[in-house]
């Protein structure tokens, strides 16, 4: 059987949400009927592998195969106490690539 593997990200935009609007899977029979597995992880499951990682970074990055640009940052300029409403942004798909905070 050939084995497949996507990442399917974007799951903090539903981190907020109570039950009754979440926005998740919602096509399990195609998901049964094709045999998918699905398998959560987070980060730190990985963290004994952040040095390979790093490293793999730098050479994508050096061989420009990785690309760090404007475009992948959404600077938001905000005063220290509206930084909670700032940070919201991400639940709401306000930005694109990370979102950086600038204090003003």
């Amino acid at each position: 059987m050939q084995r497949n593997a996507d990442i399917l990200a974007g799951a903090i935009s539903n981190y907020n949400n109570s039950s009754e609007r979440t926005t998740g899977l919602k096509n399990w029979f195609e998901v049964i009927s094709m045999r998918i597995e699905v398998r959560g992880f987070i980060v730190i499951d990985y963290l004994h592998k952040a040095a390979e990682t790093m490293e793999i970074f730098k050479k994508a990055l050096s061989e420009g195969k990785l690309k760090v640009d404007d475009k992948s940052e959404h600077i938001v300029e905000s005063k220290f106490e509206d930084i909670p409403k700032t940070w919201m942004k991400l639940f709401e798909g306000a930005n694109q690539g990370k979102l950086i905070t600038k204090l003003v």
